[in-house]
């Protein structure tokens, strides 16, 4: 199984989603995980997280470039 790696961290769930969309738009799976209580963001959460397979991480992040907005970019 391969692992995942985190590509851009999210102010907001919308945001992610948008992304998200865009990134499998495009053929890179992605997926989002957030620190949350029941759609509530906790106190000591650092945003959302787009995670993509470690594979596709160089893929994921030239499409996020292509925006102009990888300001949050993981390498």
């Amino acid at each position: 199984m391969s692992d995942t790696v985190r590509i851009k961290s999210c102010a907001s769930r919308q945001e992610a989603d948008l992304l998200k969309s865009l990134l499998e738009a495009n053929g890179v799976h992605a997926t989002i995980a957030e620190d949350n209580y029941v759609g509530v963001s906790l106190p000591t959460s650092n945003g959302v997280d787009l995670l993509v397979l470690n594979e596709d991480a160089e893929l994921g992040r030239q499409i996020l470039e292509g925006l102009g907005g990888a300001s949050n970019e993981v390498h």
